[in-house]
């Protein structure tokens, strides 16, 4: 049996992957607690050109080892990281780019 806590992030992952669906990126979810969690690439002709790598985080912040992950993936391979961040008792989502 799945516990309670995976079963909200699995679900807050699903919520951000649909939004940036809406947006009109193609998304990839990565299983089985892979880092980044989701890969969203922009459609063609978009402003956004570059691939954006997002981690999911559900009623905490992210820790320094992975801000610090998130910067060098930036810099390595030219995409945008970022980490989704749902509070607990809070409608919606904030997602802080790496570097801002």
């Amino acid at each position: 049996m799945v516990n309670r806590s995976y079963r909200k992030g699995y679900r807050f992952e699903k919520t951000v992957q649909k939004w940036f669906e809406e947006q009109g990126f193609f998304v990839i979810r990565q299983g089985k607690s892979r880092f980044p969690d989701l890969i969203a690439i922009p459609p063609a002709g978009a402003v956004a050109v570059y691939p954006r790598f997002i981690e999911c985080k559900y009623n905490k912040m992210p820790r320094k080892d992975e801000i610090e992950r998130m910067r060098e993936l930036s810099e390595r391979y030219k995409v945008v990281c970022g980490f989704a961040i749902k509070k607990k008792g809070k409608k919606g989502f904030e997602i802080k780019w790496a570097g801002e």
